[in-house]
């Protein structure tokens, strides 16, 4: 039995998708300016302190968004919690992670979150996110997360790791 869904909800889906959409590229805009800055050696301390701006606001951000969805028990206040996480952790990643790691693993984790964004809500238009479709979405999402966790560990840990220095 396929779940219908309505005209409403698709048109809510889609205002999702755009919203998602276009907050992704703004942000990867932001990332490439952030990016750009700390390249400079004037205008490193600003690029650092931007960055911890980001990702404070961020952390109160998912907070507040995560306290008002369960006072108002809705969950669409998720979508902007696990947004405010994703600046949070990425922000993370480019002050304790190798520059030339923590930038193409942002870049790589905003394409991808835009890629499976698209995914998944043409999967709920379509009404055929359910079941094994389901299942093999998150995997496939959990895997892109493992393998981007993998890519930013430092090369301490690869050192580390005996048959891997043969």
């Amino acid at each position: 039995m396929k779940n219908k869904i309505t005209k409403q909800e698709k048109e809510r889906l889609g205002n999702k998708l755009v919203f998602f959409s276009s907050v992704t590229l703004s942000y990867a805009l932001l990332l490439l300016f952030i990016q750009k800055m700390a390249s400079s050696t004037m205008t490193v301390n600003g690029a650092i302190s931007l960055i911890s701006l980001l990702r404070w606001t961020s952390l109160c951000g998912a907070m507040a968004c995560a306290a008002w969805s369960a006072y108002k028990e809705k969950k669409g206040f998720f979508l902007y919690c696990a947004m405010c996480i994703f600046v949070f952790f990425s922000t993370t990643v480019l002050l304790f992670v190798n520059a030339s790691k923590s930038y193409p693993a942002n870049y790589a984790a905003l394409i991808a979150a835009f890629i499976m964004a698209q995914f998944y809500y043409t999967l709920r238009i379509k009404g055929k996110f359910e079941g094994a479709v389901k299942k093999v979405f998150v995997i496939i999402s959990f895997v892109i997360i493992a393998a981007l966790t993998v890519f930013c560990l430092p090369d301490s840990v690869w050192a580390s790791i005996p048959f891997l220095n043969k």
